[in-house]
Formats: C-alpha cells, structure tokens, sequence
C-alpha cells in the first residue's frame, strides 16, 4: 500500500513540474513576441515611448502597440507574428475607444461590454468590441478603425 502512494505522489508531483515548465515555455515565447515587435515598431515608427502593447488573434496574430514618436505624436503601430504588412496609423487619424462603444450601444443595445481593443484584418485596422446582447450571446462586432463603419459580427452561445 505505501509502495502504490509513493508512485502516486512521484506522478502527481512530476505532472506538476512538468505543468509549470510548459506554462513557463508558453509566456516565454509570448514575451520574446512582444520585445521583438517592441523593435520593430520603434526602428519603422520610431517609438520613443511605449504605451501599451496587446496581442490580437484574427485571420493573422499581430502584436499592437501605442506609443509616442519622435514627433511627440501618439501612433498605433500593428506588427506582425509571422507574415503579413506592419501598419502605422497616427491616433487621431482614427475614432477613439470611447466613440466605437458609443457606435455599438446605439446599433445594437448591448446588455454589457465585456472588451474593446484594436486589431487588424487584410491589412485593415479595426475595433473589435466584446459584449452581452440581448439574446445573453456573446457578440464580437468589428468596425473600421477610421470611420467606424461596419465591418462584421458575429456571436455565439455563452
């Protein structure tokens, strides 16, 4: 009987170790993602302060970063993982967070926002804004970073 909780406990605490190895691996490489992208927007949009960086997963994953030039000016800067075009926008070239919320809860009165954060899709930079419908789905709506406009939508059951 003590042989078999030994064995039990080796194998519980080996699959532990090996849990936190492959965690440690994962957050690894998405950091390495991110100081590699870090260069690349400060080398093409010469970043001289860095403001936030997110990650966005859409038909291609894209590391997007805000920060200041060396024009002082605030500039979004989406890089990508693997293939695919970096693109620059300046902020003010674009609607803000506060004006894509305000465009989806008076087209579609949505129960809660759940998040908001800009992303990229065939080289078009987009708000993809989270929320709660009516119907309790979980909705993800995209527009054009530009002007706003309706790009897709979609949702499915919580």
């Amino acid at each position: 009987m003590k042989k078999w909780i030994f064995i039990a406990t080796v194998v519980i605490v080996a699959a532990v170790f090996y849990s936190v190895h492959i965690y440690q691996s994962t957050i690894s490489q998405k950091e390495q993602g991110q100081v590699k992208a870090v260069e690349t927007a400060k080398k093409l949009g010469g970043l001289v302060e860095i403001i936030s960086v997110d990650y966005y997963n859409g038909e291609a994953p894209y590391q997007v970063i805000k920060g200041i030039n060396k024009q002082k000016k605030e500039i979004i800067i989406w890089v990508p993982e693997k293939k695919g075009q970096t693109v620059i926008r300046k902020v003010n070239d674009g609607i803000s967070e506060q004006q894509a919320v305000q465009i989806v809860e008076k087209e579609r009165s949505p129960k809660e926002i759940i998040k908001v954060k800009l992303g990229i899709e065939n080289n078009v930079p987009l708000w993809e804004i989270t929320y709660i419908d009516q119907e309790d789905r979980y909705t993800y709506y995209y527009m054009d970073y530009e002007d706003g406009k309706f790009l897709k939508r979609y949702s499915i059951q919580k």
